[in-house]
């Protein structure tokens, strides 16, 4: 029997069902792994709590009368259905009790783990009771109303809710379901076919509840086809902001979450699972832009090879090597701003602190470098141990540089590219197409030299790299859709 990998045990747990193999070699994984065991249960909770199912359906208008008028009927009872009342509610009054008692035993400090395998432990005793002692349903549940699952027959743009494990227990909150756009092309809910997925992540104040991006890329992605300029494609937009209300880095972090997990782990199967996908790495692609968003992608493609196939970033925020303190995140207004408010927040009790760093954010416009230090600094943070923000700056003041190891931390992310590039090469995959472009005229000119230089370490590497120059401003990335990005993951993603 084979051993089981993180990723390919998270991938097993969201399965709806698993055969012998594949269950027994989960859960052999799952007894020797905390990380997967707790990511296991954070994601059977989350399915239960959503309702959330491989397909999920809501009954017909015929069947919601029909069962109201069955309620209805029940409201004028006799004595024989009161006694069959009040005995079904001491039936669930013991089923509560053995159940908390149940959750009792087992989290009770000192007992020793059951000898039973972990999948099977997720499913909840109160659930498994009521199997026995009830009739089978075959009605799917309805969503709360609280949740947005994938409709029946979805086409067109939707919302839907993402369940994710991977972004649990860290420090500032940050909600463990994640609300993502999915725009599916034309033919859809009329054929059978499976599609490519180009995932978008777009910078600024994305969320898929607020449209103006994901609405102008569906009729930019619907003209294309229709002019049959691009294949049909699933566009997935997911929200990346944090709780917060900064922009979400893609990385492991303790304070922020783990985000890239998010992506790769909890994001991408779910997408696969609930739409019709060619669920492959040559079929799916990322785009991202202006700055954060073009960082993201850039990171996601040459950690993800596996994953992903083909990026196309747009003005990326990159720090150049050898010129991490031209960044606009270090320049002096922001150092003396930034080396203040850390060196008071660290003089005061945590909860002060917390409350404190929230008022500084509501000071803090969105655009703002100094939001943008403050989203990055939590992003590469390898504690939560330290008051909020939870991070060391690079200077300790406005012109006390911290120590080494703070810098080199501070380029992890956005910097750092030939370690990265190095790691991308040491592995077994390749990108087949990527793509950066960056604007002829961008202020920050350190920028586009960490651009030039990144596309000739890419190109150095062998890898199928392209730069463009255009004269547009680089945050206006829906501009780009229509004419650079979509007809890209176009060309390059596989189809049927």
């Amino acid at each position: 029997m084979t051993s089981v990998s993180h990723r390919e045990a998270k991938r097993l747990i969201q399965q709806a069902s698993l055969g012998e193999e594949d269950a027994a070699r989960l859960n052999g994984h799952l007894q020797d792994c905390e990380e997967c065991s707790s990511y296991a249960r954070t994601d059977q909770f989350l399915r239960r709590g959503l309702k959330l199912s491989p397909v999920r359906t809501s009954a017909p208008p015929a069947i919601r009368r029909a069962v109201l008028a069955h309620a209805q009927g029940g409201r004028h009872h006799n004595g024989t259905q009161s006694f069959t009342g009040s005995l079904a509610f001491l039936v669930i009054l013991t089923l509560i009790g053995v159940s908390t008692l149940y959750a009792f035993i087992v989290t009770a400090p000192g007992n020793q783990p059951m000898q039973v395998p972990l999948a099977e432990q997720l499913a909840s005793p109160l659930q498994t009771m009521v199997a026995i002692i009830a009739p089978p349903v075959t009605k799917t549940p309805e969503p709360s109303p609280t949740s947005r699952p994938v409709p029946q027959s979805p086409s067109g743009r939707i919302v839907v809710d993402v369940p994710a494990p991977s972004l649990a227990n860290n420090i500032i909150g940050e909600t463990t379901v994640q609300p993502v756009a999915v725009i599916l092309p034309p033919s859809y809910a009329t054929s059978d076919r499976r599609y490519p997925v180009a995932y978008l992540f777009v910078s600024g104040d994305q969320s898929p509840d607020r449209t103006d991006e994901d609405d102008l890329a569906e009729i930019i992605a619907e003209k294309l086809t229709n002019q049959g300029s691009m294949q049909e494609m699933i566009v997935v937009v997911p929200g990346v902001r944090t709780v917060l209300d900064t922009e979400a880095i893609i990385a492991n972090s303790p304070v922020t979450g783990n985000w890239e997990d998010y992506v790769v782990e909890d994001l991408v199967p779910f997408i696969d699972q609930n739409f019709r996908t060619l669920p492959q790495a040559a079929s799916r692609g990322l785009a991202g832009g202006a700055q954060v968003g073009g960082l993201n992608v850039l990171n996601l493609a040459l950690h993800h090879a596996d994953v992903f196939s083909v990026v196309h970033s747009q003005q990326p925020w990159l720090m150049a090597p050898g010129r991490v303190a031209e960044d606009l995140t270090l320049q002096p207004a922001i150092r003396q701003r930034a080396s203040n408010a850390i060196s008071r927040l660290a003089s005061v009790p945590p909860q002060q602190a917390s409350e404190g760093y929230g008022a500084l954010l509501k000071t803090v416009s969105m655009r703002s470098p100094m939001r943008r230090a403050l989203a990055y600094g939590m992003a590469i943070a390898t504690t939560s141990q330290n008051n909020a923000p939870y991070f060391d700056y690079p200077y300790v003041d406005s012109d006390t540089p911290a120590p080494e190891e703070v810098w080199q931390r501070w380029e992890s992310i956005a910097g750092n590219w030939a370690a990265k590039i190095d790691r991308y090469l040491a592995g077994p995959d390749r990108l087949k197409a990527i793509a950066i472009s960056r604007d002829q005229d961008w202020v920050f000119t350190v920028e586009n030299d960490a651009i030039d230089t990144l596309v000739q370490q890419l190109s150095a590497a062998g890898a199928p790299v392209e730069l463009n120059t255009t004269d547009r401003h680089g945050s206006a990335v829906v501009v780009s859709l229509e004419n650079d990005v979509l007809p890209f993951l176009s060309r390059n993603l596989a189809s049927e």
